[in-house]
């Protein structure tokens, strides 16, 4: 008889365990659950990003009168400015260019400068082959812009420089083209940054040229735009 109960109440024993471990189980799968019910659902206390809007300023250049200074390698077929200048007569520098000049607003005042470095495709590369331009853009009492961009000539090269090189005769008409393809997304260039005003600057630009003469010893007549497209909280 005693064995008998003592059985009966072994089971019962382990009967009451396995459902308390079972209730416990329960317990806790439900509190995880509901743990990560709340964390998805919960408000986490952090505040919407500020909308942005995006300010355009454009600012002006022309190849008469605003270029200072332009120096580049052998196999680059712009002219330089002034004719004494030093070029880049080193192999690595064979395909750069850089040019430092004055910058005008919407009205035609001179309110900057800057400076472009270009280091073009070497000769035998694909004819839609674009290459890499950053450009410093100095506003004085305002600060510095830091850009770059891809850039890509469109028909610059087969419909006015190679024609004109191999007829040795001056190129004269309207052409005008936006040269920056990229590196974005969107085919615009990136602001890296900047100074001043434009400290922490970010945002796109696009650098748009247009020519009324292009030279056989490689002078450019024509203008210069650098669109910015810079990204301010509202």
């Amino acid at each position: 008889m005693f064995t008998g109960l003592l059985r009966r109440q072994t089971r019962e024993v382990k009967q009451m365990t396995n459902n308390s471990v079972k209730l416990l189980a329960a317990v806790l799968v439900g509190g995880v659950i509901g743990a990560l019910a709340w964390a998805t659902l919960a408000p986490t206390n952090q505040p919407d990003p500020p909308p942005v809007r995006e300010v355009t300023e454009t600012f002006y250049a022309n190849t008469s009168g605003d270029v200072v200074a332009l120096s580049n390698g052998a196999e680059v077929p712009f002219g330089t400015f002034p004719a004494d200048i030093p070029l880049f007569f080193e192999p690595q520098l064979k395909n750069s260019l850089a040019v430092i000049l004055k910058f005008r607003n919407a009205q035609g005042t001179v309110v900057g400068f800057g400076a472009e470095l270009e280091t073009l495709p070497v000769p035998g590369s694909p004819p839609d082959a674009d290459w890499d331009t950053d450009w410093v853009l100095s506003i004085p009492g305002r600060g510095t812009l830091y850009l770059r961009q891809r850039e890509y000539p469109a028909d610059l090269m087969t419909k006015i420089i190679g024609p004109t090189i191999s007829s040795g005769k001056d190129w004269e008409g309207e052409w005008q083209a936006t040269m920056t393809v990229g590196p974005r997304p969107d085919g615009r260039g990136v602001i890296l940054g900047g100074t001043g005003e434009f400290d922490g600057a970010t945002g796109a630009f696009i650098e748009i040229n247009s020519l009324s003469k292009y030279t056989v010893d490689g002078q450019l007549v024509g203008k210069l735009q650098l669109r910015i497209f810079r990204e301010v909280s509202q």
